[in-house]
């Protein structure tokens, strides 16, 4: 991923135009001479502050009773391989008293949240310290700030009552103090920011949210123990002049890796030939899952037996080679299941398992043929089921291309709206 762009600094007593390098290092870690921005040697010197305006609170001596809040998070993969570096790179930003904020930045299909998940899980499980609580929020599923605000008020502080703060940035305030006056050290995952950041033009990455920017430049100051890991396709314009920010690359697997993930999904072949599959898709994940699955579902695993017209062209853009991939997956699917998946493709929030029938009325009164279906999207990796919330979701880019299928019915767009 390559970006070039100018930003502004705004320092005291003068302003800094600089030009930013280009982003492919597989890690960009900005530290700029900024006296006015607090740090501290230990997270736990961290300098209580309180925002303005907000009331001083009591708050509670112990951690939030539901302290692990992996609820919205996605699944564990089965087949996790590689991305050590990147781990170990998580691994410091979170030991270190200078680092508060990281951003995994890649193109779509790359695994950042399924990298950010494996992390999270890592950091639970080993010697390193110990989050007090961790809370993930993806804005896929849910790109209201408010209600992103309102959730972790909830989190932090249960008894809260939210009728006091109306408006985000009233929520914002508290948040501020909140943390700022919190002992507790907490970790914050925010997956899929690039759905609150200006696409393109001359606001590129920039957050289309005021009170999002605010509250995360905050949070940026470092004058708690917290840390704050976001996921995002476009580079945090909005973070970058602060040096308790890191910028991660998530880039392609390595063809060993891409090699090791088709053989855990049951692809069979020499080596070869696996290497010379994983270097003609570019190491893509997401792309390399979905054939994975494809070979071992309708070609018994056998590498030999992927259709040699499937391979992507020279020129073809990137996310263009998942909707090419999936293309040849609707010429296996049956009709069903194709206008099941145009009519999931219409929600943008997790789908809950009671709710499936209602995606295909003619299936209204038969509930296991519905449920079946979605145990071969699940097998098939097209789908994907939270057994935590009993529900089902699907990667951004597999949602895009059926939702466009699905815009070529008017008729049936507008009744599942309805």
């Amino acid at each position: 991923m390559h970006y070039s762009y100018f930003t502004y600094h705004r320092l005291p007593d003068q302003c800094l135009v600089q030009m930013l390098p280009d982003l492919s290092e597989a890690s960009l870690e900005v530290s700029l001479a900024q006296p006015d921005r607090p740090t501290s040697t230990t997270r736990s010197e961290a300098i209580p502050a309180a925002s303005p305006g907000v009331k001083p609170v009591a708050l509670p001596a112990t951690p939030p009773s539901n302290s692990f809040d992996l609820k919205r998070a996605p699944k564990p993969l089965d087949e996790w391989v590689g991305r050590g570096e990147l781990l170990q790179n998580l691994d410091q930003d979170w030991d270190s008293a200078d680092r508060c904020i990281t951003g995994l930045i890649g193109f779509g299909g790359e695994g950042k949240s399924s990298l950010a998940r494996h992390w999270v899980d890592r950091v639970m499980q080993s010697g390193s310290p110990q989050p007090d609580g961790v809370f993930w929020w993806g804005f896929y599923e849910n790109l209201d700030v408010e209600q992103f605000f309102e959730a972790l008020l909830r989190y932090l502080e249960p008894t809260l009552d939210l009728s006091q703060y109306p408006s985000s940035s009233a929520k914002v305030s508290y948040l501020q103090t909140t943390l700022h006056r919190n002992r507790h050290r907490y970790l914050l995952v925010l997956d899929g920011l690039e759905v609150l950041q200006h696409p393109q033009g001359d606001d590129y990455g920039l957050f289309t949210s005021v009170d999002l920017k605010n509250w995360l430049r905050d949070f940026a100051e470092a004058t708690h123990g917290s840390f704050c890991l976001i996921t995002t396709r476009a580079p945090l314009l909005d973070l970058i002049d602060y040096r308790t920010y890191t910028h991660r690359e998530v880039e392609r697997l390595s063809t060993n890796e891409g090699v090791e993930l088709l053989q855990k999904l049951g692809v069979n072949g020499s080596e070869p030939e696996l290497r010379q599959v994983v270097q003609q898709w570019g190491g893509y994940a997401l792309v390399l899952s979905l054939l994975g699955s494809y070979l071992v579902d309708h070609c018994n695993g056998d590498i030999q037996q992927l259709p040699a017209d499937l391979a992507p062209t020279a020129t073809e853009a990137k996310y263009d080679r998942v909707s090419r991939v999936l293309r040849r997956y609707d010429e296996a699917l049956t009709l069903t299941e194709r206008e099941f998946l145009e009519g999931f493709s219409a929600f943008r929030l997790p789908v809950p398992k009671t709710a499936l029938t209602l995606l295909l009325p003619d299936l209204a009164a038969d509930e296991a043929t519905a449920l079946n279906i979605v145990e071969c999207l699940v097998k098939y990796r097209i789908l994907r089921y939270n057994p935590d919330t009993a529900t089902y979701t699907t990667h951004p880019l597999i949602r895009d291309h059926y939702l466009q299928r699905l815009k070529q019915h008017p008729d049936r767009a507008v009744a599942l709206h309805r």
